[in-house]
């Protein structure tokens, strides 16, 4: 005799599918809920290296930035001395310029003219006297334009007086300093 089965077979698989449907929805959710989990783990982990490294590479560009500014500061005291040094040299070369141009003054100076101040402003010199005669005064720009360490006198003004119960001319000249030394070298040049 055939076997007939009258139970609700169908239903029983749809039932069981339904259950297998649901384990397996559950199992993909799970196992979604455990990547994003672990994805998100990954890429904490990641930023907080990079936080790290970030925090490390300012710290070092600051202690880089207070290098520079420390070598700028040396730089600059550095400028700084090499500026005076320069004046201390230069003051060196010229000290003895001084006394060339006083001599050569006194040397210039002919009989009867008197200097009551002498200016100095850069390389120019200011002189300020009397003399007993005009010729006076033309002999002392003549002489000082043959001087080896002064050259160019030019007459600022000169005025009739009298001082000391005698008529003198008061005059005011300007002369240009020059160093031979400096001239020579660069003649030959």
């Amino acid at each position: 005799m055939p076997s007939i089965n009258l139970l609700p077979w169908r239903d029983e698989r749809r039932k069981q599918r339904n259950q297998e449907f649901f384990v397996m929805l559950g199992l993909a959710a799970v196992g979604a809920v455990l990547l994003a989990g672990l994805s998100f783990m990954f890429f904490d982990s990641g930023l907080g290296f990079q936080q790290q490294r970030n925090t490390r590479l300012e710290s070092e560009i600051g202690v880089l930035d207070r290098k520079i500014k420390e070598i700028s500061d040396i730089e600059k005291d550095k400028a700084r001395l090499l500026s005076k040094m320069q004046v201390v040299q230069q003051l060196q070369s010229h000290r003895t310029t001084i006394v060339h141009l006083f001599d050569e003054v006194v040397q210039a100076m002919p009989e009867g003219v008197t200097l009551t101040n002498i200016a100095r402003k850069g390389d120019l010199m200011i002189l300020s006297g009397y003399a007993e005669s005009n010729a006076r005064v033309s002999a002392l720009m003549r002489n000082l334009e043959a001087s080896d360490w002064l050259t160019s006198p030019k007459l600022g003004s000169i005025t009739r007086q009298e001082n000391s119960g005698r008529i003198v001319s008061n005059f005011t000249l300007e002369v240009k300093q020059v160093n031979p030394s400096v001239t020579e070298d660069a003649e030959s040049a």
